[in-house]
C-alpha cells in the first residue's frame, strides 16, 4: 500500500519546474485510475456489501459501465479527478471520496478551488461554521464551549481549556457545547471533557472490520506505531493474526456488538448540559453525540447531524502513478446496523432549532423558563 506521504519528492519536483508548469494539470490514463478505483472500493470499503446488494447491482452495474466510457477521451488528471467523484457519490458516505493531498493542493491552490466549485456547484459544503475553539461565559449560571474541530491537533487546546475552567465547570449549573460545523477528527481528541457530560451508562456499538490487504496493511501500522502504548500496540497485534486467518468478510473482533460503558470518575456538575448539532456535525463528532444524548442532564439542541458514522476507520490509497491523488476508503461498519441506520440520516436533535433561530438565546431563554 503506497504511503500517503510519498508525494513530497513529486512536490519538489513540480516546485523546481516553475510556476507554469506546476499549473499545468498531469496527464493520464483515466481508464486505468477509475479501474483501480473501483477494484479497491468493491473489495475494501466496509459499505459495499450493504449499499449494492442484489437490487441494486444492475443500477451500479450501468453506472460504472457509463463512467468507465467516458474515461477512455479523459486525459487530463483534474477531469478524472472529478470522475471519480461522480464514482463514489454514488455510495453517498461522506468518508468514501477522491481527493488530492494536502501537500499538491498547496502547489495548485487557484486550480483545486476551481474543482471544488464544480464539485460543489459553486456553493460551499453546507452550512459550517468553522470557529476558533473557545471557552465563555454566556452569564452567571451558564458557560459555553465552541469545538470546531475533532482532529487530533486540536487535543492540546480543547485539554488546555478543560484545565484552565476545571473550577469554574465544577460549580456552574449549565454547560453548552456548540458542535456546529465540527466534521470530526478522532475520538480521543474530547476525552478530558467526559466526566462532565457522562452521569450515567451509556451504549456504544462495536464495529466489524472489512477483511482485505489494505486493513491488515493499517493494523500492522498501528501495531508497529511507538506512539501507542503496549496494550494498543499487542491488541493490533492480535487483529493482524485474526485477519489475516480469516482472508475474506467481516470480523468482529471485541467478539460482542453492544456494550456498556461506565465511568468511575465524572462530576455532579454541570446539572445541565445542552449540545448544539447541525448538518455539519459529523463522524467522530457524531460519536460523541451518540454517547452524550444517552446521559440524563443532556439535551440536544439543532438539527440532525451528518449521519457518517456508520462506516469508518478509514485507509488512504493511491493510483499507480499518482500519489497525489488519494481514495479514502472506510474499512469497517458499525454493529448498529442490524438495529439502526445512521447513514445519511444522523442523530435527531432532542429538540429543534430553526436555521433562523439563534441558538444560544433560544437554548438559554428555555432554561430560564424551565427553571421559573
Amino acid at each position: 500500500m503506497a504511503s500517503r506521504f510519498t508525494s513530497m519528492m513529486l512536490i519538489f519536483l513540480l516546485i523546481m519546474a516553475g510556476s507554469g508548469f506546476a499549473q499545468e494539470p498531469e496527464k493520464c490514463n483515466c481508464t486505468d485510475i477509475m479501474r483501480f478505483v473501483q477494484q479497491k472500493v468493491e473489495t475494501v470499503y466496509a459499505g459495499f456489501p450493504n449499499k449494492v446488494s442484489a437490487a441494486d447491482k444492475k443500477g451500479y452495474d450501468k453506472m460504472l459501465k457509463g463512467l468507465i466510457k467516458q474515461s477512455a477521451a479523459i486525459h487530463s488528471i483534474d477531469s478524472c479527478y472529478l470522475l471519480t467523484r461522480k464514482y463514489t457519490a454514488f455510495f453517498n458516505d461522506l468518508h468514501l471520496r477522491t481527493q488530492y493531498n494536502w501537500e499538491y493542493v498547496r502547489q495548485h491552490r487557484e486550480r483545486t478551488d476551481s474543482l471544488k466549485k464544480i464539485l460543489y456547484k459553486g456553493t460551499t459544503t453546507a452550512a459550517r461554521i468553522r470557529n476558533t475553539t473557545a471557552f465563555k461565559q454566556l452569564d452567571d449560571n451558564t458557560v459555553l464551549l465552541i469545538l470546531p474541530s475533532f482532529e487530533q491537533n486540536y487535543k492540546p487546546i480543547i485539554d488546555s481549556l478543560v484545565k484552565a475552567n476545571e473550577a469554574l465547570l465544577k460549580a456552574i449549573p449549565h454547560l453548552i457545547v456548540d458542535l456546529r460545523g465540527n466534521d470530526g477528527g478522532y475520538d480521543m481528541t474530547y476525552a478530558s471533557l467526559l466526566p462532565f457530560i457522562y452521569n450515567n451508562p451509556y451504549v456504544v456499538y462495536y464495529r466489524e472490520v472489512r477483511v482485505s490487504p489494505e486493513s491488515i496493511e493499517l493494523s500492522k501500522e498501528a501495531m508497529n506505531n511507538q506512539e501507542l502504548n503496549k496494550e494498543t500496540r499487542e491488541f493490533f497485534g492480535r487483529t493482524v493474526k485474526i485477519l489475516e486467518e480469516r482472508k475474506t468478510g467481516f470480523v468482529n473482533l471485541a467478539g460482542k456488538c453492544v456494550d456498556t460503558i461506565r465511568i468511575e470518575q465524572f462530576f455532579p456538575h454541570p446539572d445541565r448540559v445542552s449540545i448544539i448539532t447541525d448538518r455539519g456535525t459529523a463522524s467522530s463528532a457524531e460519536n460523541f453525540v451518540s454517547m452524550a444524548r444517552q446521559c440524563k442532564r443532556v439535551t440536544v439542541f439543532g438539527d440532525n447531524t451528518a449521519g457518517i458514522v456508520d462506516y469508518g476507520d478509514v485507509v488512504w490509497l493511491n493510483p499507480p502513478g499518482f500519489p497525489f491523488v488519494e481514495l479514502v476508503i472506510p474499512t469497517q461498519r458499525s454493529c448498529r446496523l442490524s438495529e439502526l441506520t445512521i447513514d445519511n440520516v444522523g442523530f435527531a436533535p432532542d429538540v429543534r432549532i430553526p436555521a433562523d433561530v439563534e441558538a444560544y438565546k433560544y437554548i438559554l431563554d428555555r432554561v430560564k423558563k424551565e427553571s421559573h
